[in-house]
């Protein structure tokens, strides 16, 4: 079994960090007790970002499933301002970036995980570390931001198997929507969005956005189908992306495997004109014919292409 690689996306900047002695160690008394939307896992944290993160460095280990030890590969990414990268506590003088990297830690042993197999490696979002000169223009940044993602998930380890898990709680909404595209891209690669979430300090819960995600991949391939008719990007995003939500009920099961196989008939339709093969036509006409108009119909014929909701969806 070969090598395989989680990537973490995370905004940082300092204000999210507890500069407080007392709160360098993660699970030091006085920290918010974060709960996981529809779990009963929960995570300690002196800010917004430390809570999901340790959930995201769970979720990825558990994604390694049966992957011996020695081949899997946290990669974290913090997107780091300045501020943070460069910046000190006023009260021990040690550098922001440096607590960041040291709850990480603090974390990784309170779990027993290997802290060997999970490196930090940052991305800068408004300045350049070789000249410690701050970005003129978001164009800068973006640039910056694109470079540094795409150097250390997809520049690096061609044969390992990647995915992707994204915490979006912190960031501006430029760097949020970046962030959305980049994904994007990554999934057109092959590389595979595992987890969106976000962490709300009100209620402090870590809540799942996984769905949109998916909606919007979705989006993508209905596009295709619609200016070419070629459904392969629909049936595969259906059939590979392991989207249908665990708590569906047995209807939803029922319309999504209904969905599944009119996808198969439209690509098998599809398919034989493209190569003439009249043997074969008929039989995918037929069997288009009943999901459309017959007692095998797979809901509404003029909308059955998307019958999503968050409900459907995995989350």
């Amino acid at each position: 079994m070969g090598k395989k690689i989680a990537y973490i996306l995370q905004f940082v900047s300092h204000n999210r960090l507890n500069l407080n002695d007392a709160d360098l160690n993660l699970l030091t008394e006085g920290q918010s007790v974060y709960n996981v939307e529809n779990s009963d896992r929960r995570y300690k944290g002196s800010s917004s970002g430390e809570a999901p993160l340790q959930y995201l460095l769970d979720r990825a280990w558990r994604q390694f499933g049966d992957t011996p030890v020695e081949n899997r590969e946290i990669v974290i990414l913090p997107i780091v301002s300045h501020a943070l990268y460069t910046g000190v506590n006023p009260q021990n003088g040690m550098n922001l970036f440096q607590i960041y990297r040291e709850n990480i830690t603090s974390y990784l042993r309170e779990q027993k995980l290997p802290c060997d197999q999970v490196r930090t490696s940052p991305v800068f979002y408004d300045f350049n570390p070789d000249n410690n000169q701050n970005f003129v223009s978001f164009y800068d940044s973006s640039d910056s931001i694109n470079k540094g993602i795409f150097d250390h998930i997809v520049n690096s380890d061609p044969d390992a198997e990647k995915f992707v898990l994204v915490d979006y709680t912190g960031g501006l909404r430029d760097t949020s929507y970046l962030i959305t595209l980049i994904a994007q891209y990554l999934e057109f690669l092959g590389i595979r969005m595992i987890k969106v979430i976000y962490s709300n300090n009100n209620d402090k819960t870590i809540h799942s956005i996984t769905y949109l995600s998916r909606i919007s991949s979705m989006i993508s391939c209905i596009n295709s189908f619609s200016l070419s008719c070629n459904p392969a990007q629909l049936l595969e995003f259906f059939t590979t992306k392991n989207i249908l939500n665990s708590g569906a009920d047995a209807q939803e099961k029922s319309e999504y495997n209904k969905l599944v196989q009119t996808l198969k008939d439209i690509s098998g339709f599809y398919e034989c004109i493209c190569i003439n093969d009249m043997t074969h036509i008929d039989e995918h006409k037929k069997n288009l014919n009943a999901r459309f108009y017959g007692s095998e119909s797979c809901v509404h014929r003029q909308i059955f292409i998307f019958p999503c909701s968050a409900d459907f969806l995995k989350t």
